[in-house]
């Protein structure tokens, strides 16, 4: 295993090979070496699989075929009970001679244990009933891993003795492995023709074919001959354990089934169980004899000296045991313990006289019922007479032993007719494989309440005119107050209808782009037929009060309730199906279920090496480094903590450009919950990739909802590209002539627009089915974690290397539960100190009131239950009905509710408790965006102090800034146009206005006056980028009627900036701009009133928000408001809180970041910045007017 010409690290490197093979290869039939090692790595024995290479260019195909089989492998160990049933692989090797599979040490293949077995085992003694019942049971575990493999689309191919293992115990434990190459490989270079298999040449791979295999493999153990019709033809010497029918039709079924044969794993596993019943009552049908060992602890003596009066002596052993047998020869009952465990339970053997109290006979460690040991005996008159237990009448003859050797050697003279005591038992149902339930439960009530608050954002409406005007049909609606749903709806915290439609619709802060219709239902997922589309027109007067103008395209019925709701729902009903179907598909990943539930119990260390002496590891900061090996060498999941500007996005790069240069077919899945997000990491991977000469990675961008191309790697773009090639090719010209107008039809559609009608639906198909085989073969596929293409992959059980969550912190588990099935390896990237989950905190105020989340179980059918199957209500009801249930599955779904905070703050108060803890989290620490007092600003305010700035962006902050002003005064890193707190002055201009909610006109006319005095510089050609900022939308509405009314006068000059993305303006909310970064960030933060306390802050009191609105500046940051409103109302809630206090008001938000910023910004107004100002500086709306 030398070192060869690609320097792959000799895997004797790693492992010392322990004594000869286990069992020898053979290259030619693809047959792996066995060998016992010891993992220098980590100090364990395991077991090693190798496959010889064969040295050509043959490999790289093999190659590319094994990792295809090693992802779905990886799945397969995911299945719920496959850990029960198959090998475990860890680990997946090569070096430059073989590949190689790490395995748990477990065993031996059968065909090892099979010829090692002596004479006594088991496995050579099948006519026995134990030994039969053994076998049974064993072959019931394969058919389970069998029925797991085929459930995962995948065909086996290789089963025989040597993919089973064994420990050869007397305790079911036979596993299937051998499945690492269950595919037909054909390669000249490995052989004449194709590739053999168990030294046998094997050209169909298929279900039946593995069926086939294992029903001869049985055959094969048993001693049977099957004929090609799968008839036994010989057998057992032994007629009276010849094969039973039922055995011998399941032989036949397996090896060659009829016509209509049902052949899979539930039709054998019940066909199984009915033969070990079969075996079992065999034992009261033939001869045969049972054994009993006396034990001297068994109170012999003394019981049956009370039985006889005092004939027999307690020291007349012999004459005590022809009492025994006497006694049992007049009849015997026996009762057996239910449920029945063979190795703890007990059963009775009760006579006319005494009752035996029988366990199982301990050979060599092993419990066994082939003998039956005595441990008690007492009289029936002082013994229960009735049990709970299955009772049966024994009509064999029983002998009675009275010391170990010689019932040992009794059951080896007796051979096949010693009976076993154990087949009158029924054995202890095997607990299911179902420890997911708590986890799905929660995942589920969280996916209820988010959908029943979206239900309930269906609004009850009534008209109150109607008016018809040149063939337009026009209505005006109002809330309708009386309806039982808004009521629920106020104690959700939801506002009212009327205050609702008054903030969709208000003139000042409506959504002009969102489309409505009318409908009779107010249900999630009923039916659209017969909704009305309704386009609003505006708001109008009725009668002293608002009404609401709609346009409408037909009649609306008489005599129904109305329910205004957003044509969007058709897209979030399609969300919320997936995300169930998703919770409901956990059933089979128990791997994924067991990191959620226990992430550092399922934490395994992985051994691939991690080049720290390579540069491109050289040239990542400390943190990043440190995050590095975290992520490269544990499994199955690692999370890491970005803040704003530490380069998230690099150390993904990173990530993705090591695994190819590692493995080009390695396949990768970047998900993200919004597409913004992807955009970026999409355009650096190419880039990193790019730039390490990766050019034949395949990337492809999965289609949005409403199939809009977001990027040049779009799907269908990609697949009409290929098609392309498919025309212009040499086998296109060959096809046959309906083939090649197909293929071509499919071309002329792949350049249409999926929704301007001028697609068929037979186009739609094809080219749909071509994007799904282009995504399949893709090395990186970048889709948001809730789209149709992830929900596909997951159902047709698609595996990546690696999946890559970008933004996790802002998904709830539901959303994440879709992408990190399709991986065994997950790296989850976020910041839970910036924006969390969408409406999370009114999701929390439901699952942390028990009452109120009953409320919402019991509610939900009516809101929601057209999304609903059956068994998804059954389960609803049985939250409902358990109180104690429900309490439990509401503190798990709080954690699920934001997975990535409660996993990395969970982690964070282990590593502090423990100094060895291994820590699943990371977090980078260095800032390479923000001017260094911006950046002291939020680190000092978010971050403890520990967020610093890398010296690369400290040089830089030396560097005039891409744009300029008219005076100095204005140029500090860090400005505030300090407002006066109005309780003091009682100037109600800079005031905030909550008509619409929250505005203030104040800080709009700061804000102008601001921009009229900067000006951008040229640099290179690249304008500088421009975002104004506010946490409430109707400001955002009155910055940009500010923007738009001055945009072509004082304001033109900002044509040399550029908004941050190009479909958007300068003016934006928080929530839409957490990702991004502008050169200059102008902050209007709108809350200044004379009340105090949390109310009077708003927005202002979310911790998270106000992180990514000082985060989002690169060169500077202009914050306009009241500062000394922002203290007064802190005090308001904890007078004696300054800066390090901690100040919770009554819903437990901390509010003391907003002290630590004002006291950074106070610091930084006497450092020294750039251009010989400080660092920070607060200049009055005044003084600001008189700067020229």
């Amino acid at each position: 295993m030398a070192k060869g010409k690609r320097g792959l690290k000799p895997l004797d490197e790693r492992f010392e090979f322990i004594g000869e093979t286990i069992a020898a290869g053979d290259r030619r039939a693809l047959k792996p070496a066995l060998y016992m090692v010891h993992d220098k790595a980590n100090g364990v024995d395991r077991c090693l699989k190798l496959w010889r290479k064969t040295g050509t260019a043959a490999d790289l195909d093999i190659k590319a075929l094994w990792l295809h089989e090693m992802r779905q492998v990886s799945r397969i160990r995911g299945y719920a009970g496959a850990r029960e049933v198959v090998v475990d692989i860890l680990e997946y090797l090569e070096d430059d001679n073989d590949f190689a599979v790490v395995l748990e040490l477990f065993g031996s293949p059968l065909s090892v244990r099979r010829k090692q077995a002596n004479r006594q085992h088991w496995l050579k003694n099948l006519m026995t009933t134990r030994a039969r019942t053994l076998f049974w049971k064993n072959f019931e575990r394969l058919v389970t891993a069998l029925g797991i493999i085929h459930a995962q689309g995948l065909v086996h191919g290789r089963i025989s003795a040597e993919t089973v293992w064994t420990d050869g115990g007397e305790t079911p434990d036979f596993r299937l492995g051998g499945f690492e190459w269950s595919l037909w490989l054909h390669s000249e270079a490995v052989g004449d023709g194709h590739a053999r298999v168990g030294g046998q040449q094997s050209h169909l791979y298929s279900f039946a074919e593995d069926w086939k295999a294992l029903g001869k493999l049985a055959a094969d153990i048993l001693g049977a001959t099957l004929n090609a019709n799968g008839e036994v033809t010989a057998g057992p010497q032994n007629d009276a354990m010849m094969l039973g029918m039922r055995e011998r039709m399941l032989l036949k079924r397996l090896v060659a089934p009829g016509a209509r044969d049902s052949v899979d794993a539930r039709s054998a596993t019940h066909t199984v169980r009915e033969i070990i019943k079969d075996v079992a009552m065999s034992v009261s049908t033939r001869s045969g004899r049972f054994i009993i060992l006396f034990l001297e602890r068994s109170r012999l003596a003394s019981a049956i000296y009370d039985a006889t009066g005092g004939d027999v002596a307690e020291d007349e052993r012999q004459q005590q045991m022809a009492w025994v047998r006497a006694d049992i020869a007049g009849g015997a009952t026996l009762f057996v313990e239910r449920p029945f465990t063979p190795g703890t339970s007990f059963m009775r053997l009760v006579t006319s006289e005494m009752v035996y109290r029988l366990k199982a006979f301990v050979d060599n460690g092993t419990p066994v019922w082939d003998i039956a040991t005595c441990v008690e005996m007492s009289p029936v008159a002082e013994a229960k007479t009735t049990y709970d237990w299955d009772e049966h009448d024994i009509v064999n003859p029983i002998e009675v032993t009275t010391f170990a050797r010689q019932a040992t050697e009794l059951r080896e003279r007796l051979g096949p007719a010693v009976l076993d005591w154990s087949h009158f038992a029924i054995a202890e149902e095997s607990p299911t494989f179902d420890g997911n339930a708590a986890l799905r439960s929660a995942l589920f009530l969280i996916q209820m309440v988010e959908a029943v608050v979206k239900a309930l954002e269906v609004y009850p409406v009534q008209v109150v005119h109607s008016r018809t005007e040149k063939g337009q049909r026009f209505v005006w609606l109002q809330a309708k107050t009386d309806d039982d749903a808004r009521r629920f709806a106020k104690r959700l915290g939801m506002p009212d209808t009327a205050a609702a439609l008054m903030r969709l619709f208000d003139d000042d802060d409506r959504d002009g782009d969102t489309k409505w219709r009318l409908s009779t239902s107010m249900s999630l997922g009923s039916s659209r037929q017969g909704d009305i589309d309704a386009s609003f027109v505006t708001v109008v007067d009725y009668k002293g009060s608002k009404a609401y103008e709609f346009e409408i395209d037909d009649d609306l019925p008489e005599g129904r309730s109305l329910f205004l709701r957003a044509e969007r729902d058709a897209g979030t009903e399609n969300v919320i199906r997936r995300r169930l179907r998703h919770i409901a598909a956990l059933d089979t990943r128990t791997d994924l279920v067991g990191m959620l539930v226990d992430p550092w119990r399922s934490r395994r260390v992985n051994a691939d090496a991690l080049d720290e002496e390579d540069q491109h590891f050289l040239d990542l900061d400390e943190s990043k480094r440190k995050a590095l090996k975290g992520i490269w060498t544990t499994t199955p999941g690692f999370w890491v903590v970005g803040p704003p500007g530490v380069g998230k996005t690099t150390l993904v790069t990173e990530v993705v450009r090591r695994r190819f240069s590692t493995d080009p077919f390695s396949r990768l899945l970047l998900t993200a919950q919004g597409h913004d997000a992807l955009n970026h990491l999409q355009a650096k991977t190419k880039e990193a990739l790019a730039e390490n000469g990766m050019n034949e990675v395949i990337i492809v961008r999965s289609l949005t909802p409403d199939r809009q191309e977001t990027s040049d790697d779009e799907v269908n773009r990609i697949s009409g590209e290929y098609l392309d090639r498919v025309v212009s090719s040499q086998l296109f010209s060959d096809a046959p002539l309906e083939t090649r107008q197909r293929l071509q039809s499919l071309r002329n559609a792949a350049g249409k627009n999926w929704r301007d009608g001028q697609m068929d639906q037979a186009s739609r198909t094809g080219l749909r089915a071509v994007s799904n085989l282009v995504i399949d073969a893709a090395n990186i596929v970048i889709s948001t974690a809730n789209s149709p293409d992830v929900e596909r992959l997951v159902e047709e059980r698609e595996q990546f290397d690696w999946v890559i969550v970008e933004e996790a912190a802002k998904a709830t588990g539901p959303e994440l539960v879709g992408p990190l099935m399709l991986s065994g390896r997950r790296l989850l990237i976020g910041d839970h100190n910036q924006l969390p989950p969408f409406d999370s905190e009114r999701m929390i105020r439901v699952l942390e009131n028990h009452g109120l989340a009953k409320d919402v179980v019991k509610e939900a059918p009516k809101f929601v239950g057209g999304l609903l199957m059956d068994v998804e209500l059954d389960e609803l009801n049985g939250f409902a009905d358990d109180d104690v249930k429900l309490k439990d599955i509401c503190l798990t779904a709080v954690r699920m509710l934001e997975p990535f905070r409660a996993f990395v703050n969970d982690d964070a108060r282990r590593a502090a408790g423990n100094q060895a803890h291994r820590p699943i989290s990371a977090t980078l620490l260095e800032q390479r965006r923000m001017d260094p007092a911006i950046a002291e600003v939020v680190s000092h305010a978010f971050y403890e102090d520990k967020l610093a700035t890398h010296e690369s962006r400290q040089a830089a902050a030396s560097r005039p800034p891409p744009f300029t002003w008219s005076a100095p005064e204005l140029s500090p890193p860090v400005l505030v146009i300090d407002f006066d707190h109005v309780s003091r002055t009682g100037n109600r201009v800079s005031a905030e206005k909550d008509r619409p909610r929250w505005n203030n006109p104040g800080e709009v006319a700061a804000v102008m006056e601001f921009l009229k005095r900067v000006r951008a510089t040229s640099t290179g050609g690249k304008r500088p980028t421009l975002a104004i900022l506010s946490p409430y939308k109707a400001q955002v509405e009155a910055l940009k009627a500010m923007m738009a009314e001055h945009r072509r006068g004082a304001l033109a000059h900002l044509e040399e900036f550029a908004p941050v993305r190009d479909d958007s303006g300068f003016v934006g909310t928080v929530d839409s701009f957490q990702g991004s970064e502008a050169d200059l960030v102008i902050v209007s933060m709108v809350r200044n009133s004379p009340r105090a306390g949390a109310r009077a802050l708003g927005f202002l009191r979310d911790r998270r928000r106000m992180n990514v609105l000082l985060s989002r500046a690169k060169w500077q940051m202009v914050l306009v408001g009241s500062l000394d409103f922002l203290q007064a109302a802190v005090l308001g809630v904890a007078p004696d809180v300054r800066d390090k206090g901690v100040a919770v008001n009554a819903q437990g938000n901390d509010l003391s970041f907003l002290m630590r910023m004002k006291s950074k910004i106070d610091a930084l107004q006497g450092s020294e910045g750039r251009c010989g100002q400080p660092a920070a500086r607060k200049v009055a709306p005044v003084e600001l007017e008189a700067i020229p």
